[in-house]
């Protein structure tokens, strides 16, 4: 219905305003003189009996309403005032029938305002359904959209938009439960209303699903956080069962397996969650810097720094990402790229790590010293694992192989799983002349399964106990190299075996190697001095041991 009537004695009184003032005596209004106002009259009449027809009708209520349509054409063809006393018993009739809901304008009304209610909380709730449903689509087709704790804030808000869906439809409904109902189930039709309630429970169902797997993600990030590794790793891996495809946990998963110091474990994880991921997703920065650190750590040292790139063009200012270039840079023996590059670390605690590192890679120790102390202080006991190594090479460089031992010591004890630092103590240990220890953390290393890659460090410490011990040390040299043939430090193990097997030549070229990767490589220096000066070439010799002397080496076989 196109007028809206709040209620039908407003009618009667619009006829009263249309017909004339009704009679101070008798009640009745005098008839009106124009016909075309008695016309209008009864056309009122017959449209007011209509409605009232129609909705007894509707009511089930056919006798009452033949009855009023009779009333309605004989007052239509009678006299107005006739007319006019069926009108009153009509209004009569739609009062007392309002009591039941069933008066006639008035009704009409509210069924009308019933409706808009109902279809405007079914919009409502349709409209939320379908949100969420397509979101939940987007998901289970581009996961990478979902991280962590973001996506995990984004289905809450979705909760609670439904919550308040749901309170809104309570409201708009309290008369109109049966409307809503009826625009809920496709206008009555019994099939639409199976179809459209089983396809909203479908997608309700959906989304406490995908609210579930959050869950999970949660308590995997929170077991990250707190450092139970291996339980994180235990979590991703129940939820990659479940959800194979989903970033958040490979991402996850990568970051516990890098604390475990199961790389390469790391890196598969990452390469499934870049088949998924797209490059400008935010997943993708934490991949690439998990990729880096990854690489830096097996000292593959130049897709480190690809990735390091990688992570900084995602996000430019990712602090973890410039101190990986600065270290990345480091280890290819591009040290005084490196250093420009320091500026741009944010972090205070790697600001100073990334300085001591650089520092003493040009063989800067004292200032190197003072950077690591810095570091030490800023990132409190929690990152002992990561600055003591560095104070002990720095310390053993400088003679202190005590205190160097005493460092990697409380290493181990802040981070047992940190197996480097076991390689570095037995280094020093074989330095130092303490080859039986140095045996035990070998042996040690040994026991645990162990990546090749880590093996270098073991042939290149039994490498310098053969040397210390005066025995053929270039098999095992030799094994190092192969496996890392571009560190400077396996070079002047590998120079120094073939010097002790008198391959003067291969000596020099290991060492000159050595030297042209890294030109602040003192050991290389020093020790090719030795051999020049064993084959007379005293100019030879005498420059470069002059060299080795500037970077205050203390040599060590």
């Amino acid at each position: 219905m196109s007028e809206r009537v709040s209620d039908p004695l407003s009618v009667l009184r619009a006829q009263e305003k249309e017909t004339g003032k009704p009679d101070s005596k008798n009640g009745d209004s005098a008839p009106a003189k124009d016909g075309s106002k008695r016309l209008s009259a009864r056309f009122s009449y017959a449209l007011t009996a209509g409605i009232l027809c129609a909705a007894l009708r509707s009511a089930q209520r056919e006798r009452e309403a033949s009855e009023v349509e009779q009333e309605a054409l004989h007052a239509v063809q009678g006299d107005p005032r006739a007319g006019r006393m069926v009108l009153t018993q009509i209004v009569e009739t739609a009062v007392r029938a309002k009591q039941t809901r069933l008066h006639h304008l008035a009704w009409a009304w509210e069924a009308n305002q019933s409706m808009r209610n109902a279809l405007s909380a079914s919009a409502l709730f349709w409209v939320t359904i379908l949100i969420t449903a397509s979101n939940i689509a987007y998901t289970q087709l581009n996961p990478q959209w979902t991280r962590a704790r973001n996506g995990a804030k984004t289905w809450f808000a979705h909760l609670a938009v439904v919550f308040l869906v749901t309170v809104s439809i309570l409201i708009l409904t309290r008369d109109s439960l049966p409307g809503f109902l009826l625009f809920l189930g496709g206008w009555g039709s019994r099939t639409p209303s199976v179809a459209l309630c089983l396809a909203g429970l479908f997608a309700i169902a959906a989304l406490l699903l995908r609210m579930l797997s959050y869950t999970r993600l949660l308590q995997a990030n929170n077991s990250l956080n707190s450092g139970n590794l291996e339980t994180c790793l235990r979590q991703c891996e129940e939820g990659l069962r479940k959800h194979p495809r989903s970033v958040g946990f490979l991402v996850t998963a990568s970051a516990a397996a890098l604390g475990l110091e199961d790389f390469e474990s790391a890196i598969k994880h990452c390469n499934a969650a870049l088949k998924i991921a797209s490059p400008s997703d935010k997943e993708a920065t934490a991949i690439y810097n998990n990729l880096g650190v990854a690489h830096a750590t097996i000292r593959n040292d130049l897709k480190a720094f690809e990735f390091a790139l990688r992570a900084l063009e995602s996000n430019p200012r990712l602090t973890q990402a410039q101190f990986l270039k600065v270290i990345s840079l480091c280890n290819r023996n591009r040290i005084d790229e490196a250093w420009e590059e320091i500026g741009n670390i944010e972090d205070d605690f790697l600001l100073h790590y990334a300085k001591a590192s650089v520092l003493y890679a040009k063989n800067l120790r004292n200032e190197a010293m003072k950077e690591c102390e810095l570091a030490t202080s800023t990132g409190g006991p929690s990152r002992l694992a990561d600055t003591l190594p560095l104070r002990a090479v720095i310390r053993a460089d400088d003679g202190n192989l005590s205190q160097a031992i005493e460092d990697c010591s409380l290493a181990l004890a802040a981070n047992p799983a940190r197996s480097q630092v076991r390689d570095l103590r037995a280094r020093f240990y074989a330095i130092n002349g303490s080859y039986e220890k140095a045996e035990e953390d070998m042996a040690v290393q040994r026991s645990s399964p162990r990546p090749d890659y880590w093996l270098a460090y073991t042939y290149n410490t039994r490498a310098i106990i053969a040397l210390k011990q005066n025995k053929n040390a270039l098999p095992l040299a030799e094994q190092a190299n192969k496996i890392f043939s571009e560190d400077s430090d396996f070079l002047v193990q590998l120079g120094m075996a073939h010097f002790q097997q008198q391959n003067f030549e291969s000596a020099i070229e290991a060492l000159s190697k050595a030297i042209s990767l890294n030109k602040y490589c003192a050991a290389a220096y020093y020790y090719r001095s030795e051999i020049y000066d064993t084959l007379h070439q005293l100019d030879e010799a005498n420059r470069d041991k002059e060299i080795a002397t500037n970077f205050n080496f203390r040599p060590y076989l």
